[in-house]
């Protein structure tokens, strides 16, 4: 099965300019288009901002490389963080909705358990999702389709969403029932729990013929987690590529990133990347992309990041989720 990864959309547009202007370069060098599909949370993004993204997909921008598809969020994790609340976060998205035509698939909004819920709690913010996405179906742009969210704590809660999406003619759903921690909740945790219930998900989905988006993962090595689990899925979304280069990450493979930094100074001790250390990597993995040809060009942040995705791209293409 062929799994697209949704790579989720830069909130400046001199940021997306320049990364489209990179690829666009080295085009013939790269055996896929990195940004083909993309993943935009539009509660919080100017309105020129997403208008830019909607001229790119319509095609009356041209930025060097195609975008083919775009899932539209629904913004539930800025609920999950405190941002906004579910109530005002559905005012918003359906006044979105009204005018964004141009995306390929919509996400129903859904409500985000936390770890720190109740039972009650987590079992409320499920029908909240349930009831919301009922009525959001009524609003979906003609010929586009629409996602339905996955959240449960246990296996009755995540199957009964399953079934009810499927019960009102969706074809598609999303998983985003991981453990959460960090400030306000705002960061997945892969449990053995939330892949117990993501495969049990998976199961239920392929046997009625529906396809399978899991939300915020796509690092290589949380990737063969789920391989090893015998997970199947369709897509998956993710910003850690970005994430990781702003935090001087270099992914290579479903190992630990490495962290550097290619200067040293001031007291605080700091392990040093080496030129040979990335040499020495790229023929352990067989890893080569123009960005990172020259190692000393993965000292730039945007080199650093399109070097992580297409190696994230690399590892999803060989090996079937």
């Amino acid at each position: 099965m062929l799994v697209k990864l949704y790579v989720a959309a830069l909130d400046c547009r001199k940021r997306v300019i320049d990364v489209t202007r990179r690829l666009a370069e080295y085009r013939e060098f790269i055996s896929v288009n990195p940004v083909e599909n993309l993943i935009i949370s539009p509660l919080f993004m100017s309105k020129r901002l997403l208008k830019f993204y909607g001229d790119w997909r319509c095609g009356s921008v041209d930025l060097g490389v195609k975008l083919h598809s775009v899932m539209l969020d629904s913004g539930g994790f800025q609920v999950q963080t405190g941002k906004i609340s579910f109530s005002a976060l559905c005012v918003r998205l359906m006044r979105i909705w009204q005018v964004v035509d141009w995306a390929d698939y919509y996400v129903l909004p859904d409500h985000v358990p936390k770890s720190s819920d109740t039972d009650f709690e987590v079992e409320s913010k499920i029908d909240d999702t349930l009831r919301a996405g009922e009525r959001f179906l009524k609003l979906l742009p003609k010929g586009k389709q629409a996602i339905g969210v996955v959240h449960g704590r246990n296996l009755l809660q995540v199957l009964r969403c399953v079934q009810l999406w499927r019960s009102l003619g969706l074809s598609y759903v999303a998983f985003g029932s991981f453990g959460t921690s960090g400030p306000n909740g705002g960061i997945n945790l892969v449990s053995k729990r939330s892949l117990s219930l993501l495969k049990a998900v998976s199961e239920e989905a392929s046997s009625f013929g529906m396809r399978l988006h899991v939300f915020g993962i796509s690092y290589p090595k949380v990737l063969r987690t789920l391989l090893d689990y015998g997970i199947k899925v369709s897509s998956l979304d993710s910003s850690g590529w970005w994430k990781a280069a702003a935090f001087n990450q270099v992914i290579f493979d479903e190992t630990k990133p490495m962290r550097f930094v290619f200067n040293s100074t001031g007291r605080t001790k700091k392990y040093v990347l080496k030129v040979e250390d990335i040499e020495a990597e790229k023929l352990r993995t067989g890893h080569e992309c123009p960005f990172c040809r020259d190692p000393m060009s993965l000292s730039d942040m945007v080199n650093r990041a399109l070097h992580n995705l297409i190696v994230t791209l690399d590892f999803i293409g060989r090996n079937v989720l």
